[in-house]
């Protein structure tokens, strides 16, 4: 999991963490500490001028990234919501299962 968050674009970033209030408490993927120290600098190097980024925020966009990674697919396309967001594509949470 280590610098792949960094290769990402701040828009996919920002977008991820966006939609991490909408998963299911049940469907969380598991986050160490350790990942979030390591997500926090991968953020920090994506995320230019924004200064430190907290804890919280960087939690929260790893768990994103995770889920949005593995756990769902669109129940149409059958790409991953992570595709979906580099696409630029609209994403509607409720297709994605």
């Amino acid at each position: 999991m280590r610098n792949e968050m960094r290769n990402e674009k701040e828009e996919v970033l920002r977008k991820l963490h966006s939609q991490y209030l909408k998963i299911e408490s049940t469907k969380i993927p598991h986050v160490h500490n350790s990942e979030v120290v390591g997500a926090i600098q991968d953020l920090e190097a994506v995320l230019p001028g924004t200064g430190n980024v907290q804890f919280k925020y960087a939690k929260e966009t790893l768990i994103a990234y995770k889920y949005s990674q593995s756990v769902v697919r669109h129940y149409l396309t059958n790409n991953t919501m992570l595709e979906d967001i580099r696409a630029g594509e609209r994403i509607v949470f409720n297709n994605y299962k």
